[in-house]
């Protein structure tokens, strides 16, 4: 090594073997990220911290450049720019990284028994300590800034404290409190300190952000240098490899204390201390070097390649599969993967190496498709057009080993229960599970509503299902822009979707409305944001849970309603608990989830379709919304109001929902409310409960009577909540008594 205040050239070393390895691993960007780095690449949303990509670019380049200069680098070091004196710590120039810039963990690998390494034990704190004791200064305590340096281990565990969290108090001039009692004090003394050293010094200040603390920097940095050059002679220049601020790392090693007590004598310190640092090493990483690597044609590579990467021609896109997933993947993302994937070639009887990307973009045959798209299939290997790469996966029970047949009554009492106890109602939805098991491929037609009590097994029937077939085959959404507009993708990789309706009955019309296109439109076209649009084969059934009643319009061709029988609730008695504790746990055992699957598919009527045999099943609300074109929830009020007005033979549907609205909303309300008989609405409301039919829901009443007594905010209160009998007495008893003067 050579220097002098402004120059310095040292010789960096490393290992061959060990360069070698790491040359080897960082072609495989993430597993290179993994062993070096850990979690500190990335943020905590798990995002690559901006920057990291080049840095390993840097890295791969600097361990390239050891490798062709035969694993001795020589390396520049300068002051900074703007010091004059030749006082600044040194900085590595002319490289793009130097082993003075290089992650600890990768240079201490490479470096491994070449170097000792020798700093200054908490340089900052001491060094600052030193500056106000040499230049006398007073009227500041130091009491907090002395037992940090005397008993840093044990501040540090005691107060759960990190050594960054004392630089950051040195190095900014407002430190905020932290709730730290410890920290809070020492925060405090240091700033009065900086105070103090500011009003008996004479420095250049230059006012902005934290500008007392980089002026006092200035003055540290000074000493510091002194004490790293004073180092540098003591040791030897020429043993001298790399300079790391606040110490070295030499080839040679020395006697630490002797030069601890010779820089003490010379300056004055009194509280310095240099120590030998023990180089702390990840375990060997045991991989085939580079040289190693037997040579791998493009071909080989190639197949290599295209088990995870292909490209489509509509949309113009690049896939990647991952696992069972697959995703678009852009150009650049890609261009960047394909550096792990380098194959081997002659030029001139000398060996070269290079990534795939360049020659797979112009290879004529490499693996494309016409497009992508999503059609489930049903047996373990899809048979289908070999220019469409179908995203769909098989079924999880043809995963299953061994799978024997069990009993399973307990999942055909949930189909009964699901169908309130109606042996057509029974057979119609056993054979639509069949025939979304056994031709997931073909299109249902139908929207099926399930409506009524919580607790009845609307949703466990759909997660059954969800088991049987593929990985997020079956998803519950409770926002329908997620399956239609835009940003849809959620739509592209099911086979049912279900939405769980918490929506008023306002918007219901405009809900089930926006239903109708997507159950019977052949193709989704799928616009996910970033990405490139694609469409994609409508094989879904769409089911609608509900505890509301819903809109049915008339006309209605794709609607089945369903509404569960309250038998099963758990509520009603410690027999249910006990089938619905059996039920989630056979949930999650193969020989019952591969026997509901044969039963399903064995017993599949021979001529069944879901819209074919939708009239089998067509609920008499149904039949009677096709006549008064009504909801529920309103023709529910009329039969309460006794009142015929709305239902006269004459009128048309569409006059009669109008007739409705102008009459309900006008400002004679109180007229309507007035019709209303206390002892009417109790019997309706008994025949309700007496029937086991799903009670109406809260938000019926609010329509009729929320402008009254604060009803409508105690009825929010309950919000998601059936209507019980205790709540009837609670509130409606209540409100209409004091609205009728009773």
């Amino acid at each position: 090594m050579t220097a002098n205040r402004f120059n310095m050239m040292c010789v960096e070393k490393a290992n061959e073997k060990q360069v070698k390895e790491c040359l080897t691993l960082i072609k495989k960007r993430n597993d290179f990220k993994t062993t070096f780095f850990g979690d500190s690449c990335y943020d905590e949303f798990g995002n690559l911290i901006k920057g990291t990509k080049d840095y390993l670019d840097s890295i791969e380049h600097y361990l390239n450049m050891l490798k062709e200069n035969n694993y001795e680098f020589n390396v520049g070091y300068k002051p900074s720019r703007n010091d004059n004196e030749g006082t600044s710590r040194l900085y590595a120039h002319g490289n793009r990284v130097s082993q003075q810039g290089l992650i600890k963990s990768v240079k201490n690998y490479i470096t491994q028994g070449l170097y000792y390494d020798y700093d200054i034990v908490n340089c900052e704190p001491t060094l600052l300590l030193e500056y106000i004791e040499r230049n006398n200064i007073d009227g500041c305590s130091t009491s907090y800034l002395k037992s940090y340096i005397n008993n840093r281990d044990e501040i540090l565990a005691d107060n759960e404290l990190e050594k960054f969290d004392i630089i950051k108090a040195i190095n900014r001039d407002l430190n905020y409190r932290t709730g730290k009692v410890w920290l809070d004090k020492f925060n405090k003394e240091i700033a009065i300190i900086k105070d103090t050293i500011i009003a008996e010094m004479e420095f250049n200040l230059v006012e902005g952000k934290n500008y007392k603390s980089k002026a006092i920097g200035n003055e540290l940095r000074k000493e510091e240098r002194i004490i790293v050059d004073e180092l540098i002679e003591f040791i030897g220049k020429e043993n001298v490899s790399v300079p790391m601020f606040d110490g070295v790392n030499t080839t040679k090693k020395c006697n630490i204390e002797e030069f601890t007590t010779m820089i003490k004598e010379k300056r004055g310190y009194k509280y310095l201390k240099l120590i030998e640092k023990p180089i702390e090493c990840i375990e060997p990483l045991d991989i085939d070097v580079e040289d190693d690597i037997e040579f791998e044609p493009y071909e080989i590579v190639k197949e290599r390649w295209e088990k995870e990467i292909f490209k489509t021609i509509i949309p113009n896109a690049y896939w990647r599969t991952h696992g069972d997933k697959t995703f678009q993947i852009s150009r650049g993302d890609l261009c960047d993967y394909a550096k792990e994937f380098k194959y081997s070639y002659y030029v001139e009887k000398k060996l070269k190496i290079t990534n795939i990307w360049d020659k797979w973009l112009e290879d004529t045959t490499k693996r494309q498709y016409t497009n992508v798209d999503f059609i489930p299939f049903s047996t373990e290997v899809y048979n289908g057009n070999s220019d469409i790469f179908n995203l769909a996966t098989p079924y999880k029970v043809h995963r299953f080993e061994n799978a024997a047949t069990v009993n399973i009554d307990n999942f055909k009492m949930l189909i009964e229960n699901l169908a309130n106890y109606d042996e057509m109602k029974t057979n119609y939805l056993r054979n639509l599970l069949g025939f979304k098991l056994k031709y997931p491929e073909r299109m249902c037609e139908i929207l099926l509503m399930m409506v009524g009590h919580t607790g009845t097994g609307k949703s466990t029937i759909w997660e059954i299902m969800g088991k049987i077939m593929f990985d997020g085959s079956v998803s519950s959404v409770n926002d329908l822009d997620q399956i239609v507009g835009n940003s849809c993708s959620l739509s592209m990789l099911k086979s049912t979707i279900v939405i769980t309706e918490e929506i008023d009955f306002g918007n219901m019309k405009k809900h089930i409305n926006k239903m109708k296109d997507i159950t019977t439109n052949p193709i989704i076209n799928i616009k996910e944001k970033y990405e490139k649009p694609i469409n994609t084969t409508n094989t879904k059934l769409y089911v609608i849970n509900s505890q509301n009643d819903l809109y049915i319009e008339n006309n209605c061709r794709r609607s089945v309603l369903y509404e569960p029988s309250a038998k099963l609730k758990k509520e009603l008695g410690e027999e249910n608990k006990a089938y619905w504790k059996q039920l989630y746990k056979d949930m999650n055992n193969e020989d019952w989830l591969y026997s509901v699957y044969e039963y399903l598919i064995d017993n599949l009527d021979n001529d069944y379709t879901p819209q074919g045999h939708r009239e089998d099943v067509l609920d008499d609300r149904i039949q009677e919304a096709k006549e008064y074109s009504l909801p529920a929830s309103i023709r529910f009020i009329l039969d309460i109001t006794g009142n015929d007005e709305l239902t006269h033979q004459g009128e048309t549907a569409r006059d009669k929902y109008k007739l409705y609205g102008e009459w309900s909303m006008k400002d004679k309300t109180a007229d309507f409310i007035f019709s209303i008989k206390a002892n009417k609405l109790r019997e309706v409301w008994d025949l309700y409960f007496e029937n086991s039919k799903s009670p109406p829901s809260f938000n019926i009443f609010p329509q009729v009577i929320g402008k009254y007594d604060g009803f409508t905010k105690k009825i929010k209160k309950e919000k998601g909540k059936q209507f019980t009998l205790y709540m009837f007495e609670k509130y409606f008893n209540e409100t209409i008594r004091k609205i009728l003067n009773l």
